[in-house]
């Protein structure tokens, strides 16, 4: 695939040039002292800086360094979420290569990996799952990152570990844990609308930890022309007040008690969001004074307790948490003339949605014999549904699990890690789940492969959702059957270092996926839609990455190709994968003496081809239109206490790509058009820190 970048826009040029003095800067080397040591790119991302003692939590036996787990794990640290002016989880992933997002103005965003999406990727707060699924998706816009220590992302079923859902990937956020008294005020604007605020403070009455964290996250709507303003504006009662990029507003706030000691550490948490959208409607024909408003407001509220009790080699993990969700929509009819509004009488405009999951999790590790690590855990979740478009108004799914790990190390090269997981599931028949995980290291290289079964339940959206009005006509399934998956892959890493000044890094790996019993939308009749279990889906793909770092420079470049097919492309009982092609470039530049890092962000997301059915049901080769994200970012360290980020992003102006052949979605405009970003724009943040 090849494309060209076009130089004749001013702010494009000013920018390159900019980054072209800023690269060609060489600090005067007597003010610099030389280290002993250095950081370093010890995985596929793109965009990430960990050190070489980061420690793997997710899903081992015992938390492991990197080099020494046997999964393949990428690690986000807190430095890189701080460098790349972070948020949310949408804009910590937009550079990462083995991801691949979409995002609607409404529901939200998501996020793809080996090809698979929405309900097959776990995302994990402290190892606790986020509900909330809209098109069986978690918006990701929604997972603020203000007090996030560390983000851990496995390619790959999960399943053994984590249970349903974790078939194409699991995504782990890792809460900051303060060990002393702690004051952190952070602010981010950005040129586009964006105005945020939070706050995080901690005390230390040892063996008592206790920390409190709140903030706002305001969004004042964007579309495309609007001129630059440093605040926000009030929006006239015109045509002007309907955005391509619909107003939100966010309020998340967060209190955690921890008691700790020599072999027992308690820790009781409390976290709740609000979200409210507001989609402002075109003022209606013929006078022009009225329009119709929808209100999306969403609630969700987790409580959880972690015990983690250890004696001599023995260790007991117990994990128990509750969460609600509540998702209220509204439509109101607003008077332009007085700004007046009433509720429409228009009962099918109206709508909630309330979920709740409560989990029980018990891990015992037991006592390490030579080489063996062992491992048995309990897993127990239920979960409920309720609405109006919920058959009998509620309804309710218990899942009862046991699993199990071994690790075997043989000889300090070879790690063989085999697994298995059995469930009973009140709704429908639950899978064996198998998996077998290998690490060998040889000199400065490791090798990683594995195989592995997932699975994913049906929702309970699935079984007993119906929607039927003189536009719809959708029902669930309840005698639908889990998907299921076969998942292989392999790595191999090589890292060399060069007299304790640079390292460079190289990495190759292959994956290849088979899912069946895929839970599909079909057309049963003229009318009737319904799930049912007939979908196969396959995807394979490539990708190597390469990383040149030095104590003032750092380079990274990642190529990945995936092929994708499902049984639309079956031709005469051949499978036809379609290919995209996706590339991350970065650099980042140390000016140590000043406490200064520049850096540039650069991703292309290739075409992305894929087969569909039209209207008349035949097989049609459709595919969306690739596009290029490009982010400049400086980052100051002022007095060890303020740490000042700004730059500029989406350089290259990209907003929507075209769909080929490609039907417009319930919330996408009519033109086969997907929105991207909302436009180049500059931000500003600031961090303040005292210990």
């Amino acid at each position: 695939m090849c494309f060209t970048l076009k130089f004749n826009n001013p702010f494009l040029v000013t920018c390159i040039l900019f980054l072209l003095i800023i690269l060609s800067y060489d600090a005067d080397c007597k003010s610099i002292k030389k280290k002993e040591y250095f950081k370093f790119i010890s995985d596929t991302s793109s965009s990430k800086e960990i050190n070489i003692e980061e420690v793997v939590i997710s899903a081992q036996i015992t938390p492991k360094k990197i080099g020494d787990a046997v999964h393949d794990v990428q690690i986000i640290s807190r430095q890189m979420i701080d460098k790349l002016a972070s948020n949310n989880l949408y804009n910590l992933l937009t550079q990462q290569n083995n991801t691949r997002l979409t995002r609607d103005n409404i529901l939200g965003s998501s996020v793809s990996i080996q090809g698979l999406s929405g309900q097959n990727i776990k995302i994990l707060v402290d190892g606790i799952p986020i509900i909330g699924r809209l098109n069986g998706n978690i918006d990701l816009s929604q997972i603020n990152l203000n007090d996030i220590e560390k983000v851990e992302i496995i390619e790959g079923p999960m399943s053994v570990n984590y249970g349903s859902d974790a078939l194409a990937g699991t995504i782990n956020l890792i809460s900051y844990e303060s060990q002393n008294n702690e004051t952190e005020i952070n602010s981010y604007y950005e040129s586009v609308g964006h105005y945020n605020i939070d706050f995080l403070q901690s005390f230390v009455i040892k063996p008592h930890f206790i920390s409190l964290s709140a903030g706002r996250n305001y969004f004042n709507g964007w579309s495309k022309g609007e001129t630059l303003s440093f605040f926000p504006v009030k929006t006239l009662a015109n045509e002007t007040r309907f955005k391509e990029w619909k107003p939100k507003e966010q309020f998340f706030y967060q209190g955690t008690y921890r008691y700790y000691k020599t072999n027992i550490e308690i820790s009781s948490n409390y976290s709740g969001f609000y979200e409210q959208i507001i989609n402002r409607g075109l003022p209606r024909e013929p006078l022009l004074n009225n329009a119709f408003d929808d209100y999306y407001t969403t609630f969700r509220n987790t409580f959880s307790t972690k015990v983690n009790y250890s004696t001599n080699q023995t260790n007991t993990n117990i994990i128990i948490s509750h969460a609600n969700y509540k998702r209220i929509k509204n439509t109101y009819f607003k008077d332009l003339t007085n700004l007046n509004q009433v509720l429409s009488s228009n009962t099918t405009a109206h709508d909630t949605s309330k979920f709740i999951n409560s989990k029980v999790k018990a891990t015992f590790k037991f006592p390490s014999q030579k080489q063996f690590e062992k491992e048995v855990g309990i897993d127990l979740n239920l979960e409920s549904a309720e609405g109006k478009r919920i058959e009998l108004k509620k309804q309710s799914i218990t899942d009862y699990a046991i699993f199990s790990n071994i690790e075997w190390k043989y000889k300090e090269n070879l790690v063989v890690r085999p697994g298995l997981r059995y469930a009973y599931n009140t709704n429908y028949k639950a899978p064996l789940i198998p998996s077998i995980h290998l690490k060998y290291k040889f000199k400065n290289s490791v090798i990683r492969s594995s195989f592995a079964k997932g699975f994913r339940a049906p929702s309970l959206k699935e079984q007993y959702f119906n929607f039927v009005d003189i536009n719809h006509n959708i029902v669930g399934n309840e005698n639908l059957n889990a998907e299921t998956s076969k998942n292989f892959q392999t790595s191999y890493n090589f890292k060399k270092r060069f007299e304790k000044s640079s390292v460079f890094e190289q990495k190759i790996s292959l994956f290849y996926n088979e899912l069946s019993q895929m839970i599909t939308l079909a057309n049963i009749n003229d009318q009737e839609y319904k799930y049912i279990n007939i979908g196969e889906f396959r995807s394979k793909g490539i990708r190597t990455t390469l990383t040149y770092m030095t104590n003032l420079y750092s380079l990274n470049y990642s190529f990945s190709c995936l092929g994708r097919n499902n049984q639309l492309s079956v031709d005469e009982h051949k499978y036809i994968f379609t290919y995209s092609n996706d590339h991350n470039f970065s650099i980042t530049k140390k000016i140590d003496h000043i406490k200064t890092s520049v850096s540039l962000f650069y991703k292309r997301n290739g075409k992305l081809p894929y087969y569909r059915l039209d209207g008349n049901g035949q097989v049609q080769n459709s595919a969306i239109e690739g596009y290029s994200i490009m982010d400049l970012i400086v980052n100051k360290l002022i007095k060890n206490t303020l740490n000042l980020t700004f730059g500029f992003k989406n350089i290259l102006d990209v907003q929507s790509i075209d769909g080929i052949n490609l039907s417009s979605g319930i919330h996408q405009s009519s033109q086969n058009s997907f929105s991207v970003a909302n436009g180049r724009s500059f931000f500003i943040s600031l961090k303040y820190k005292i210990k």
